[in-house]
């Protein structure tokens, strides 16, 4: 007669239970072998998006440094036309009457 004692028992019964246990995780890592096939694809794709995403960021910093030069170059360039035409106003005065005059001499030899 073969004996069993409760303890050797509960050891078997613990021992099938991980087993059924082993069988079940490795079923549900195989399911899960295309669900992480497509996070590894959409992973890539983040990835490659993030990419874009940093280049056109550096060149939207390009351009608006480029910009702001030449705004602020276009700025000190319109100060100087001003300066110069705040000191000349008479000499532009002048030379706006003598075209005006040739203006209207052209007028009078056309008729």
């Amino acid at each position: 007669m073969i004996t069993f004692s409760v303890q050797d028992i509960l050891i078997w019964v613990l021992l099938a239970v991980a087993i059924i246990a082993v069988i079940m995780l490795i079923k549900v890592l195989a399911s899960l072998g295309p669900t992480t096939k497509s996070l590894a694809s959409v992973l890539e794709k983040l990835d490659k998006t993030m990419s874009d995403v940093n280049e056109i960021t550096e060149q939207a910093k390009t351009g608006t440094i480029e910009t702001k030069a030449a705004i602020t170059s276009a700025a000190a360039s319109m100060n100087d036309v001003l300066k110069t035409v705040r000191g000349h106003k008479g000499t532009i005065a002048a030379a706006t009457n003598v075209i005006n005059a040739m203006s209207n001499l052209s007028a009078i030899f056309r008729k």
